[in-house]
């Protein structure tokens, strides 16, 4: 929905754009009803220094963005879906600045 302005938040390092871009309104209210406790995930990534937080594709997968305390915003992330009795992990991944490759998984 805000892909100009968080294409241009991230090439200006403007965390407080980041937030506000990946702020949803369009698909996002509806899906996240079906996540339980999406809510206190969002929550919980913003206070462990999250820069965005946003229901990734139609889920389950929730991404934050940040470039920094990636660990902890990892597990502060998890730590609602556990109490909930929701298998959860989290992945840290890095922007590529190769452009398009292929990866091998082997």
């Amino acid at each position: 929905q805000r892909v100009a302005l968080l294409l241009t938040a991230l090439a200006q390092g403007e965390a407080g754009l980041v937030r506000v871009a990946m702020e949803d309104r369009l698909h996002q209210p509806y899906r996240e009803q079906l996540m339980g406790p999406f809510r206190a995930v969002v929550q919980a990534a913003r206070a462990a220094g999250a820069d965005g937080v946003a229901l990734s594709g139609a889920g389950p997968a929730v991404l934050a963005v940040t470039c920094r305390q990636e660990e902890e915003i990892g597990e502060a992330m998890c730590k609602p879906f556990l109490e909930c009795g929701i298998a959860c992990r989290s992945l840290i991944l890095r922007v590529s600045a190769q452009g398009v490759h292929r990866v091998d998984t082997q």
